[in-house]
């Protein structure tokens, strides 16, 4: 399952969001920081997303925000 996971410096809930994922040993995470990666930023954008975290799952819809029953309902299937 690929999974990408965007942030920014000094975001609380991409903290959570990290932790979350250590937390349930899902490991196989892409971390996109927007704040240092314009690629991420310009990807994020073309979604029509302008706020992190945002939690991209392969045939999932992109979750937008730390939500930890979202999270758990695509991740701990």
């Amino acid at each position: 399952m690929k999974i990408l996971l965007y942030t920014s410096n000094g975001c609380g809930g991409c903290e959570s969001a990290k932790q979350y994922l250590a937390e349930n040993q899902i490991t196989d995470v892409e971390i996109a920081n927007v704040s240092e990666n314009p690629v991420a930023r310009k990807q994020l954008m073309s979604m029509g997303i302008m706020s992190v975290p945002v939690l991209v799952v392969a045939g999932s819809e992109p979750i937008v925000g730390f939500d930890v029953e979202r999270y758990s309902e695509i991740l701990l299937k």
